[in-house]
């Protein structure tokens, strides 16, 4: 068993190690250029997948938050209405013995179980990476995987991750952390 301390971001198992979240390894491995991020643009995320996962699960509804989200909260609204989207699973906590995260959403969506994540922000080469370490925590199985891109107008882009390189990507990455550790 894994808990996550929201006001830390940390992950901890039973036996109290911390393990290193999905985007955390990234961030180490030098994928994920943090230069241009500023902090209002992750609590921005933070509070739009917030927001989203209580509309998913009937709590609130979109007026209910600030006037600013409203254009995201839209966007994720019209995600779901064009392709069905179905969420099965909302903002759920996986984990290995190596890493963990959390996964935005699992669901059905034209006949396929899907794994997304939602992001407020413009696609990026390292969000398979993300999804491909999701999925594999999650057990990999037939999960279809993608990004979901809201934005402030109101409008979504869906990016499919269709590569099983990432998978390989991935665990390539686990496995370079592991030897870098034995071998220094």
């Amino acid at each position: 068993m894994v808990t996550f301390d929201s006001d830390t971001h940390t992950y901890t198992d039973e036996a109290g190690n911390v393990l290193p979240s999905v985007t955390t390894i990234l961030q180490e491995e030098g994928l994920i250029d943090t230069t241009w991020m500023k902090p209002e643009h992750a609590q921005r995320g933070t509070d739009v997948h917030e927001a989203t996962a209580l509309i998913d699960r009937g709590e609130m509804v979109a007026t209910d938050f600030p006037e600013w989200m409203h254009g995201y909260l839209d966007a994720w609204q019209l995600f779901r209405v064009d392709y069905g989207f179905q969420p099965n699973a909302i903002e759920q906590l996986v984990y290995t013995t190596v890493y963990a995260g959390t996964v935005d959403r699992v669901g059905w969506m034209a006949g396929d179980n899907w794994l997304l994540d939602i992001k407020t922000g413009r696609p990026s080469k390292w969000h398979p990476l993300q999804t491909a370490a999701y999925a594999t925590a999650l057990g990999g199985g037939h999960l279809k995987r993608a990004t979901v891109h809201v934005a402030k107008t109101g409008k979504y882009r869906l990016k499919e991750h269709l590569s099983d390189e990432d998978y390989i990507a991935w665990s390539t990455i686990l496995m370079w952390r592991e030897l870098r550790e034995k071998y220094r």
